[in-house]
């Protein structure tokens, strides 16, 4: 049974699986970067015109996107920068998986404190976290950890 754990945590992959599964998880980051960067621009857009007044949860709320905003630009300029050279390392892949499931985390943490602390039941950090854990291929001891943390 101590065989089969140690299997699923840490399993032998061949580096051709591993090299696709690197391009095709940097690739889903790099369209979700995008989607989200020009979304959540968008949005930003529609609020700053619409308000007649800003206050300080309003401040709050143009902060919030403005980090998300970042955070996928980053990420989208750093998978362009990866996608372009005709070999990735390994350890740059799950350095920025890692990275960026770590930001958008703790972004989607800080929204749906704010608006829990409104009494809007808004389940970003849930949406987040499925998006995340969905597209974004990590080993599982590496999943695991994030995760549990």
């Amino acid at each position: 049974m101590l065989k089969r754990i140690k299997n699923y945590f840490f399993p032998e992959v061949d580096s051709d699986v591993s090299e696709l599964m690197d391009k095709s998880c940097v690739k889903t980051v790099e369209n979700i970067s995008l989607i989200v960067a020009i979304f959540e621009s968008f949005t930003l857009a529609f609020f700053v015109l619409t308000r007649k007044s800003f206050g300080h949860d309003e401040w709050l709320s143009v902060y919030s996107v403005l980090f998300c905003i970042i955070t996928c630009a980053v990420g989208f300029y750093a998978t362009k920068l990866m996608l372009s050279k005709s070999v990735m390392k390994h350890s740059h892949v799950v350095l920025l998986n890692a990275s960026y499931f770590i930001l958008m985390s703790l972004w989607a943490m800080w929204t749906s404190h704010r608006r829990y602390v409104n009494d809007e039941q808004i389940l970003t950090f849930y949406a987040v976290e499925v998006m995340l854990v969905c597209f974004i291929i990590f080993r599982p001891w590496l999943s695991t950890i994030l995760i549990m943390g």
